[in-house]
């Protein structure tokens, strides 16, 4: 009996590790010419703002953009990079104060952009990783992400 419930629960702990990957590594995302292009052009984006991050911390902290909401933002007419940046900016402002710069670079080795809910945010950091989801619609993310890193690192 509790090799059967060993088995299960190995199972079980196995799907749920495979299941929190990326959104956009775990689920392939069919995205269209003009998705595609808009895609390339936010990620272009976000590349520069890595750059403006690794100038102000002194290391390259890569940002990860969830593919999954490009349908989304692209009907509404809202860029997804905007929004990653957003979760990012404070990141980036806490490097030029020396007195935070060290936590920053010790503690935050990644971000990733998820798309979540609309109008919801919420933040996290996992290992390394600072992670904030967000919906279309959410509000005041520069200035809940700045208040969350202080609280939290």
């Amino acid at each position: 009996m509790n090799r059967i419930i060993l088995i299960v629960l190995c199972s079980f702990m196995s799907f749920g590790i495979m299941s929190f990957g990326t959104i956009s590594e775990a689920k392939e995302v069919k995205l269209n010419i003009k998705q595609k292009k808009k895609l390339k052009y936010w990620q272009k984006q976000i590349t520069k703002f890595e750059g403006r991050i690794e100038k102000a911390c002194g290391t390259k902290i890569p940002i990860t953009l969830d593919k999954s909401g490009v349908a989304e933002f692209l009907e509404k007419n809202t860029s997804l990079s905007s929004y990653c940046e957003s979760i990012a900016y404070p990141v980036m402002t806490f490097c030029k104060d020396p007195d935070v710069k060290s936590t920053i670079v010790e503690k935050i080795k990644s971000i990733k952009c998820m798309r979540g809910e609309p109008k919801a945010l919420t933040f996290k950091m996992e290992g390394t990783s600072y992670i904030g989801t967000f919906g279309l619609g959410a509000s005041n993310i520069n200035r809940k992400a700045k208040e969350w890193l202080e609280n939290n690192l």
